[in-house]
């Protein structure tokens, strides 16, 4: 659970010993997520779930190696998801022969996943204006955290917390 600290509030030293792990390791974490996913979960969620992790612990001790903490979480993270997408498959009931289910079993996960759209679309407006749109620059107009400083006349680093700043208060708010 997010108490509202932020890598900002890490100890210098290993601030920037996170940031430069995930800005060297991102993009290979990503093509990892995609390999193992298959297409069944959006890779970059699973990125960011790595990063704000590795933040949160950050801040319970020293980490002394960012990235095999790194590889630690995300290897967490998929078994945490194969277990969820087995117990969403083994809680079928067998039905007689010739009896068809009445609602579809996909209906609730279809609910499910509506409801906590949301959920998050609320709290992306709940997030603060600079951040809102700095976060909306890089996940809805794709932009790079250079491209939203140069536009925004900003630094990287500026937008770099905003994008951290943001994923920390979404993972509070949607854990709620």
């Amino acid at each position: 659970m997010n108490d509202g600290r932020d890598l900002a509030n890490c100890p210098r030293a290993q601030s920037d010993a996170i940031e430069a792990t995930f800005r060297k390791e991102a993009a290979g974490l990503t093509r990892y997520f995609q390999y193992r996913l298959r297409g069944a979960a959006d890779p970059v969620e699973f990125v960011q779930e790595v990063f704000a992790r590795l933040v949160n612990r950050a801040h319970k001790g020293v980490i002394h190696n960012p990235a095999a903490m790194m590889t630690i979480i995300a290897r967490n993270l998929l078994v945490d998801h194969g277990r969820r997408q087995k117990l969403r498959i083994d809680h079928s009931l067998p039905l007689e022969p010739g009896v068809e289910a009445a609602v579809p079993p996909t209906q609730d996960s279809h609910v499910e996943t509506a409801q906590m759209m949301d959920r998050f679309r609320s709290a992306v407006d709940r997030l603060p204006p600079r951040t809102k749109d700095i976060f909306l620059l890089h996940h809805m107009d794709e932009l790079s955290h250079k491209a939203i400083a140069l536009r925004l006349e900003i630094s990287v680093r500026t937008v770099e917390w905003h994008m951290s700043e943001a994923l920390l208060r979404l993972r509070g708010m949607m854990d709620e």
